[in-house]
């Protein structure tokens, strides 16, 4: 069984195409998908038993972003009294023999910080935390984003350097899963995969 995770981002090309778009969409969604599907293939190719642990963990960076004006009207803002989900879940695959293969971090925010002005391609602070957690831990890092409609990164777009808020953000939740990590996880037991 394959599970896909798409995780949002306005730092990268657009990943769907429609009646209206242009060719160039389309080849660049083709290519995506058999780039994926290759993926998995050598993926199902490669199979070892893994041992499975899990943790939680709590990051504060993000804010809900529906924000009611005077008039009543609801905006996309900043509301720090809205509901934010911080926990982080943390999922440790592992070799039989202990060897880290891959950590899957679960949480609610969007990768936004670097906002309608940035025309690089990024994983925003979901880079840094990748980066930072793959460097502490072995392993690959594999990101699902949680349930974030409503929320977006403790960060304005035009206030300081974007770039310096992408680093810091993702320190953040990196050092909440490496200290997650650390500390113990508990093993899965039941069923091998």
């Amino acid at each position: 069984q394959v599970v896909l995770c798409c995780s949002h981002t306005h730092a990268g090309p657009i990943a769907y195409a429609d009646r209206q778009s242009g060719r160039i969409y389309y080849r660049t969604i083709n290519t995506l998908v058999e780039r994926i599907a290759r993926a998995v293939q050598r993926a199902a190719a490669a199979l070892v038993p893994v041992e499975l642990s899990w943790g939680q963990a709590e990051a504060a960076i993000a804010v809900n972003r529906r924000q009611k004006q005077p008039d009543g009207e609801v905006v996309i803002g900043v509301n720090p009294a809205g509901p934010v989900d911080r926990s982080v879940g943390v999922l440790r695959v592992s070799t039989a023999d202990g060897a880290p293969l891959a950590t899957v971090v679960n949480f609610a925010c969007h990768g936004t910080v670097l906002g309608p002005d940035n025309l690089l391609v990024s994983a925003d602070w979901i880079g840094r935390l990748r980066a930072r957690a793959e460097q502490a831990l072995g392993g690959s890092v594999l990101f699902l984003q949680g349930a974030a409609g409503d929320l977006n990164p403790d960060y304005e777009w035009g206030e300081g350097d974007p770039w310096e808020a992408v680093h810091a953000l993702g320190e953040r939740v990196a050092g909440q899963v490496i200290a997650a990590c650390e500390s113990g996880l508990t093993p899965l037991a039941g069923t091998p995969l």
